[in-house]
């Protein structure tokens, strides 16, 4: 077996590299890049910032020719991470799918492709250069005509539509033939030119009598002709059945624009104002269908389709060590990073909803959380089910006020008693179709027993549903998720085992494993009328630990104002709470509850004036025990 080195240059073509073509689709444009890679039926979606950083793009296709992975590009390039048609830049590029039409057809309309790429034995693909940039919604229009009338694959013409790149490796045959570049020409056309001669191809009727797939036609299966002719929508089951749907249309060979038109007024759609939204399920339900057969080298048609590969998409060591991904950010410096999803608890009265509405106004606002902690700034989405609207809004009142935030230019949307329950399926794809269009930084549902229609907190199979869910939305809109939660009561027996604020939480101990950032809320003793008083445990899973901080604020009564005192304790006074509650307690002990090495206690211990710190066994540190100043030898 030759190395990797060997395997490579062998597989990359001599007169071209594949860098170069990227390059001259994409240009020098800023923007984001889709490199999405396809393991058996699976996808592995990657994008990039282009131009990118030194050669991660190298780096992207060598790992996966060597690792025998499909590779694609998108020819448009995108405003944020992420393939979605809402975030398409202006291109100055057509493309077609061709399938089994080769690209010298297109001389027949006068316009001969600048770009022709033969993507397996006898499959072809094709591209023409601009002489300017077109809005998306100009692009898709004539990309479709263009696609009707040169008789290629008929949804393969969409804004987020993926080719393969000249250069790589078709894997879906057998022999694994290169992509190859038929030709690249110095030919650019005005867009007119090209519209006004496809212009008129494309209508409903004849786009939807025109087979889209390359699945084998055959009539519409029985349950599909049943989902069809539903006259209502069984509650909670909308998202499944026309998933269901739209999948046994896509396995009788019906393509993406006849499936359109059957679907789109039926009981199951539900994203009646959002025609994008359902096509975007159609592809990926096509997708899918397509994907579960390979086709044998030499065999055509129906004859040449095998069963499915069933590879789960993992990916190799070292193509996963050479992945260029994104450092850990801070979305609020020191409080709470970028798309993370984690939870704001603490007891009743420690102002947990100000704390998280105050994260919100900065964030929207841009201006430092509580005039201290700098932000990086974004949309904010805010729902909200335990407190009255004018509560929340004298509250909002006074942090903009107090962070001297522009009211005009806040970029938050709140909902308010609503009556909003995750455990509905209306409302989960009402609260997506917002994500979907305001693309937030920041999402804060409060609370988390209302919001969570009323789940059984103490059982992990009733909460897993909805934290997965959750998790799936902050990865995939690359969104922070914020839960506001209560803690169980304290114990108030003297010596009772101390618990660490995030044991503290009500529920299942699924909530503490799933959060990746945590601020948690301990009341303090504050003497000044008007005033709160917490401590502030800040959790992190991607940075390093923070020191526990104290916030002190004064809400007042009847103005717009507030007052705000921030502290951080040293971890000195977080083990003197400890010993406070187990006076005497042993150092090793005390380590494992404060999650530090024990000899770090020791010495911190051994070093601060809050302490005494007992000899152990014959002068040793083995069982050296630590009490408060002045208490050891009357313990």
């Amino acid at each position: 077996m030759g190395t990797r080195q060997e395997t490579l240059a062998t597989a990359l073509p001599k007169d071209w590299v594949c860098e170069d073509f990227l390059e001259l689709v994409w240009g020098d444009e800023k923007g984001w890049v889709s490199l999405p890679s396809k393991v058996g039926i699976h996808w592995n979606d990657l994008s990039i910032e282009w131009p990118p950083y030194k050669d991660r793009d190298t780096i992207i296709i060598e790992g996966a020719i060597h690792d025998r992975e499909d590779l694609y590009y998108s020819v448009c390039k995108f405003k944020r991470k992420g393939r979605r048609i809402g975030d398409v830049m202006p291109t100055d590029w057509l493309w077609a799918d061709l399938d089994e039409i080769h690209p010298s057809a297109a001389t027949e309309l006068g316009f001969m492709p600048t770009v022709a790429v033969e993507s397996s034995p006898g499959r072809y693909q094709a591209l023409w250069k601009l002489n300017r940039r077109l809005k998306p919604s100009d692009t898709e229009k004539i990309n479709q005509a263009l696609s009707y009338k040169l008789g290629a694959d008929k949804g393969g013409w969409d804004l987020t539509q993926v080719l393969r790149i000249p250069g790589t490796r078709n894997f879906k045959y057998r022999g694994a033939p290169p992509v190859k570049l038929l030709w690249e020409e110095d030919l650019v056309y005005d867009p007119k030119d090209i519209w006004a001669s496809v212009r008129g191809v494309v209508s409903t009727r004849a786009a939807a009598s025109v087979d889209q797939s390359s699945v084998a036609r055959r009539p519409i299966p029985a349950r599909a002709r049943r989902l069809l002719a539903e006259r209502e929508a069984v509650q909670g089951e909308r998202s499944d059945r026309l998933w269901e749907l739209n999948c046994l249309l896509a396995e009788s060979g019906r393509g993406a624009e006849e499936i359109f038109e059957l679907v789109v007024p039926s009981v199951w759609n539900k994203w009646p104002d959002r025609p994008d939204r359902l096509r975007g399920d159609i592809q990926k339900a096509i997708r899918q269908v397509e994907g579960k057969v390979r086709v044998v080298e030499g065999g055509t048609g129906a004859e040449g389709k095998v069963e499915a590969e069933g590879r789960a998409p993992f990916v190799a060591g070292h193509t996963f060590l050479e992945m260029q991904l994104a450092p850990v950010e801070w979305l609020v410096e020191d409080i709470w990073t970028v798309g993370s999803h984690g939870l704001i608890a603490g007891e009743p009265k420690t102002n947990k909803t100000t704390l998280a509405l105050a994260l919100s106004v900065a964030v929207a606002s841009g201006r430092p959380f509580l005039g201290r902690y700098p932000v990086k700034q974004g949309p904010v989405l805010f729902v909200q089910e335990e407190n009255a609207r004018n509560m929340m809004q004298d509250r909002m009142k006074r942090l903009v006020n107090y962070m001297e935030a522009d009211a005009s230019d806040l970029d938050i949307r709140i909902l308010n008693r609503f009556g909003f329950n995750l455990n509905l399926e209306e409302h989960r794809d009402m609260l997506q179709a917002e994500i979907e269009a305001e693309r937030p930084s920041l999402l804060v549902l409060d609370p988390m027993y209302l919001v969570f229609g009323g789940v059984e907190e103490n059982s992990a199979a009733s909460l897993q549903p909805f934290l997965s869910w959750l998790l799936k939305v902050s990865t995939e809109y690359s969104m922070a998720v914020i839960l506001v939660h209560h803690f169980r009561k304290a114990p108030t027996q003297r010596g009772a085992p101390y618990q660490r604020p995030g044991q503290r939480m009500r529920g299942s101990a699924i909530l503490h494993g799933w959060v990746d950032n945590a601020l948690y809320l301990e009341p303090l003793e504050e003497p000044r009328r008007g005033w709160v008083k917490c401590r502030i445990e800040r959790e992190f899973r991607q940075h390093e630990p923070q020191k526990p901080m104290e916030l002190a604020m004064s809400l007042g009564t009847g103005s717009a104002m507030m007052q705000c005192e921030f502290g951080e304790k040293s971890i000195e006074h977080v083990i003197a709470e400890v010993v406070r509650e187990q006076n005497g307690i042993s150092y090793r002990t005390l380590g494992q509850i404060l999650e530090m090495d024990h000899r770090t206690v020791l010495a911190r211990c051994r070093g601060s004036e809050l302490f005494d710190v007992s000899k152990g066994e014959a002068g040793r540190n083995n069982g050296a025990r630590v009490y408060l100043k002045g208490t050891m030898n009357g313990a």
